[in-house]
């Protein structure tokens, strides 16, 4: 049996902001690079320079990024977990995807729900508690209707993200425990 660390998530953490914080650093640098040229396509289709091929080369560059973006998700997590350059999670990633994608793919696509649908009810829950302060507060007659309502959708609001943003840490836990079984089921 094999000695594991006493708290791995601090472990991790340190080795993502200290030792390993150039290849994160890298695998950031990759995401800028693709918005700064989509940046500079978008100021030429202002310029009305075939639009038409700009429109389209914009349109490709995004879909990269968002590739990118996702694969950067699973390859962050082996440059936090197992401590390796960019280049080398890099090439392991793509070696989890070929061997896991659709694993990968359908976890993504489950959790993704969950925690959407997870976040959205947290928001409902928020503009129901501001709804019954409100009622409470102010009443419910004509003219406190409309104030009603403004802090039932702002809270609604405040809610969603601030589920949204709690549920990220979940979203990345799932993301390490797939890199971890798909590495050493």
């Amino acid at each position: 049996s094999a000695e594991f660390p006493a708290n791995p998530t601090v472990g991790a953490f340190k080795r993502a902001t200290t030792y390993s914080f150039g290849s994160v650093c890298f695998g950031s640098l990759i995401i800028a690079v693709i918005q700064t040229v989509r940046f500079v396509l978008r100021s030429a289709r202002r310029a009305n320079r075939n639009q038409f091929v700009v429109a389209c080369a914009d349109c490709l560059l995004g879909c990269i990024e968002s590739l990118v973006q996702y694969f950067n998700v699973y390859a962050f997590t082996q440059v936090a977990v197992y401590g390796k350059g960019y280049r080398e999670a890099a090439s392991d990633t793509w070696d989890l995807f070929k061997s896991h994608g659709f694993d990968v793919i359908v976890n993504d696509d489950l959790i993704g729900s969950v925690l959407g649908f997870s976040s959205f009810v947290s928001g409902l829950m928020v503009a129901l508690a501001a709804f019954a302060w409100g009622a409470y507060e102010l009443g419910t007659s004509a003219h406190a209707l409309p104030y009603l309502i403004v802090l039932v959708i702002i809270c609604f609001f405040i809610g969603l993200i601030e589920a949204s943003t709690v549920f990220e840490v979940v979203n990345s836990g799932v993301a390490a425990i797939m890199v971890c079984f798909c590495t050493a089921p």
